[in-house]
């Protein structure tokens, strides 16, 4: 009897989390943006120029991603 309890316990707790994962919010812009910047090395001569060609591929992105057809 005991086993069985410990099992529907078990069972609705991983029930539970289930639940919460699939209420939880996805990765915004920003944080995928600042991943993706995080990969660009740590030299710090050329981080100002691997953030700005970033920077500028996102624009054309967006800008082509809003033309209207």
């Amino acid at each position: 009897m005991r086993s069985i309890l410990a099992l529907f316990a078990v069972a609705a707790l991983g029930f539970l989390i289930i639940l919460h994962k699939k209420d939880a919010p996805e990765a915004t812009v920003w944080e995928t943006q600042t991943r993706e910047l995080a990969k660009v090395s740590h030299n710090w001569t050329k981080h100002p120029l691997d953030t700005s060609r970033f920077v500028a591929k996102n624009v054309a992105k967006q800008r082509k991603g809003n033309e209207v057809p």
